[in-house]
C-alpha cells in the first residue's frame, strides 16, 4: 500500500512537539541546569534555552537551530537540546539532519520516549519513501516498528507512536491479526475521547477500510475533518473514497477544496489523475502523473492505458492472461456496451465481482442493464446501490431512468427531483422533472421546469431537447391555464 497519510506527516509530529516546547522542557532543565554550579563565570544553562525556545515558537527555526547548538557547546549531550534540534530541522523539511538529532537524543536518555516517537515516526517515513521508489526497506521496517515499541512500552497511550505505528503496519502489509488488534488500540485511544489529533482518525480510517468497513472509513474521515477541516491527507482520502463509491462530483468538490498549496503532493497528483480518468479525461490523467515517478504512478498509468483503449479484441487477449483484472473487464463492460450489451453484462457484473469495494462498477453494470433495455432489473440494482451511496448522482440518474423507461413516473419524477435539489446533472434534470410531471397532469410544474430548461440549456448541445419543449410547451401552458 502506498503512503496514503503522508500530506499530514509533517503536522503529527511538529503540533505534538509544540504543545510539549513549554512546561515539559522547562521542568526538565531545571534538573539539567542543577548540574552546574552556578558561580559567576558558568553559563546560564536554563536561560540559554529559554531563549532558544522563544527564537523557535516565533518560527526562526535556523536561529533556534544556532541557539540550541550553544547550549550544546556548554552542555555537551543535553538531550532536550537534541530533541529541539530535531523538531527545527523537521520544520525545515531536513529529515536527515533531524533524524541525527532525534538519535543523539535518545543515545543520551533511552527511557525518553518524546524523542524515541520522533526517530520512528521519521523512520516510517523513510520506509514508506523507500518501498514508493521499489528499493528493499525491510531493514528500515524492522528499526522503525522496534523504536516506535519501545516508547510504546514506555507509554502504553502514546497516541503519536501508535499513529507511527499503525501507518507503518498498514503500509508494510502487517497480517490481518497485527491490523485488527492495532485498530482495536485506535479504537481505544479515540473512541469517546476529546481533542483526538486529525492524524489518529486518518490512520484508523485506513485500517478500517482494509479490514473492509467502509461505512466506518468514511466516519472516521469525516471525525478527522472535524477536528482539522483543511486537513489535506484527510481530505484526499474523502477524495478517493468518494471515487471508489462511483460519486465523481463528490471527488471534484474535494478537489477543488484542496487548492494549489497541494498542487506538488504525490498523493494529490494521484489522487487528481483518478479524478480526471473518472470524469473521461484519460489523456489529461496520464498527463498529470507526468511529475511524479512511484511505483502507484506507474500502476495507475498501466490502467489509464486499459481505461482509454476501444480496442475490445486486445482487451479480450489481455483478459486471458489476467482474468480476474477489474481494470480490463470494467473497461469491457464500457466498450461493448453499445455494441454487445450481452456481453457488457457479463463483464460489468465481473468486474463487480473482481473489485467488490469499487461501487463504479456495480454502477456500471446498472448502467449496462438498462443499455440492454433490462429496466426492471437496473431499477432494482440501483435502488439498492442508493441505499448504500444515497448521495451519488450518477446511481440516482440511473434509477431515475429506468423508471421513466418503465413508465413508472411518480418516482422517476422523484429521483429527478432530488437531482434538480442537489444541481446536478442540470439542466437536464430540469428537462426530465417537466416531461414526468408533464405525463402525471401536474402541468403548472411541468411549464415552470420547461422554462427553466429553456433558460439554462446549451442551443448547441441540447438542440433535439429545445426543439421537442419548444412544441410542446404551448400545449402544456394551455392545460396548465384549464387545470384547477
Amino acid at each position: 500500500m502506498n503512503a496514503e497519510i503522508s500530506a499530514s506527516d509533517t503536522m503529527r509530529l511538529t503540533s505534538n512537539m509544540k504543545a510539549n516546547l513549554g512546561i515539559i522542557f522547562l521542568i526538565l532543565l531545571v534538573s539539567a541546569a542543577s548540574v552546574f554550579s552556578q558561580t559567576g563565570d558558568e553559563p546560564d544553562i536554563a536561560g540559554m534555552f529559554r531563549s532558544a525556545q522563544d527564537v523557535h515558537e516565533k518560527g526562526d527555526y535556523e536561529k533556534a537551530i544556532e541557539l540550541y547548538k550553544k547550549v550544546l557547546e556548554a552542555a555537551p549531550g543535553l538531550p532536550e537540546a537534541e530533541y529541539q534540534i530535531g523538531s527545527a530541522y523537521l520544520s525545515l523539511k531536513k529529515p536527515a539532519e533531524a533524524e541525527e538529532a532525534f538519535r543523539n537524543a535518545v543515545n543520551s536518555r533511552p527511557d525518553w520516549s518524546l524523542p524515541l516517537t520522533a526517530l520512528g515516526d521519521l523512520l516510517v517515513r523513510k520506509f514508506k519513501t523507500a518501498s514508493a521508489n521499489g528499493s528493499d526497506a525491510n531493514a528500515i521496517q524492522g528499526e522503525a516498528e522496534d523504536v516506535l515499541n519501545k516508547a510504546i512500552k514506555l507509554d502504553a497511550d502514546n497516541i503519536p507512536a501508535w499513529i507511527a505505528l499503525a501507518d507503518l503496519r498498514v503500509t508494510a502489509g502487517a497480517s490481518p491479526d497485527v491490523l485488527k488488534a492495532t485498530l482495536a488500540k485506535l479504537r481505544q485511544l479515540s473512541d469517546g475521547k476529546a481533542n483526538i489529533p486529525a492524524s489518529l482518525w486518518i490512520v484508523r480510517s485506513i485500517l478500517e477500510r482494509s479490514m473492509n468497513d467502509t461505512a466506518g472509513a468514511k466516519l472516521s474521515l469525516k471525525k478527522a475533518l472535524q477536528a482539522a477541516p483543511e486537513d489535506r491527507g484527510a481530505l484526499i482520502l474523502l477524495g478517493e473514497s468518494e471515487l471508489r463509491s462511483g460519486d465523481v462530483n463528490a471527488a471534484g468538490e474535494i478537489l477543488r477544496r484542496l487548492g494549489p498549496d497541494a498542487a506538488f503532493d504525490p498523493d494529490f497528483i494521484l489522487f487528481k489523475a483518478r479524478l480526471l480518468s473518472a470524469q473521461g479525461k484519460p489523456e489529461e490523467a496520464v498527463k498529470t502523473l507526468s511529475s511524479i515517478k512511484t511505483a502507484e504512478a506507474q500502476k495507475l498509468l498501466d490502467s489509464l492505458r486499459i481505461a482509454s483503449s476501444e480496442d475490445a479484441p486486445d482487451l479480450e487477449r489481455r483478459l486471458k492472461v489476467d482474468p480476474t483484472n477489474a481494470a480490463i473487464l470494467g473497461r469491457l463492460c464500457v466498450v461493448n456496451r453499445i455494441s454487445a450489451p450481452e456481453k457488457a453484462l457479463e463483464y460489468c457484473r465481473r468486474a463487480s465481482e473482481a473489485d467488490p469495494e469499487n461501487i463504479a462498477h456495480a454502477i456500471g453494470y446498472s448502467g449496462a442493464l438498462i443499455q440492454a433495455g433490462q429496466f426492471a432489473q437496473a431499477a432494482a440494482l440501483a435502488k439498492k446501490l442508493v441505499e448504500f451511496a444515497p448521495d451519488n448522482a450518477t446511481i440516482r440518474t440511473n434509477l431515475a431512468l429506468a423508471y421513466f423507461e418503465l413508465k413508472a413516473y411518480a418516482p422517476a419524477r422523484e429521483q429527478y427531483q432530488w437531482l434538480v435539489d442537489h444541481k446536478q446533472g442540470l439542466p437536464v434534470a430540469y428537462y426530465f422533472v417537466a416531461i414526468t410531471q408533464d405525463h402525471l397532469g401536474d402541468y403548472r410544474n411541468a411549464v415552470a421546469n420547461y422554462q427553466l430548461f429553456l433558460r439554462n440549456a446549451d442551443p448547441a448541445k441540447h438542440k433535439l431537447q429545445i426543439d421537442q419543449v419548444t412544441l410542446r410547451l404551448p400545449a402544456v401552458e394551455k392545460l396548465a391555464r384549464e387545470s384547477k
